[in-house]
């Protein structure tokens, strides 16, 4: 007897609520990372990526996008094994993701180590 992997479906409003604050990640994300704020007001763009990831992932634990940008958000603050860490579990939760693949490389870059 095989098995059966079965992927347990959110509600859709679970799912739009995790939409939102992903989107919301990508906005701080970017702000964190805008060389037109002064530093301390990236500082705390980057803490509310992290609290809206922290909620989406509470929301929906293996998020792809979640974890993607949550990698990215480690890798810039040199927490290089972490983002490494949350490429592979976005790659697992929704393989062949491009944008996961480019995070990797630019992991192997800065980690200088093969991806």
């Amino acid at each position: 007897m095989q098995a059966q992997h079965q992927e347990v479906q959110l509600p859709r409003s679970v799912q739009a609520q995790v939409a939102r604050l992903v989107l919301q990640a990508n906005l701080a994300y970017s702000e964190s990372n805008s060389p037109d704020l002064p530093f301390a007001q990236r500082l705390q763009a980057r803490q509310e990526c992290r609290e809206y990831l922290s909620r989406a992932l509470e929301l929906e634990a293996e998020n792809a996008a979640a974890l993607g940008l949550l990698g990215r958000v480690e890798m810039d603050d040199g927490q290089l094994e972490k983002a490494h860490s949350f490429f592979n579990a976005s790659l697992n939760s929704q393989p062949g993701q491009v944008q996961q693949y480019c995070n990797l490389g630019y992991w192997a870059l800065k980690s200088e180590r093969p991806a």
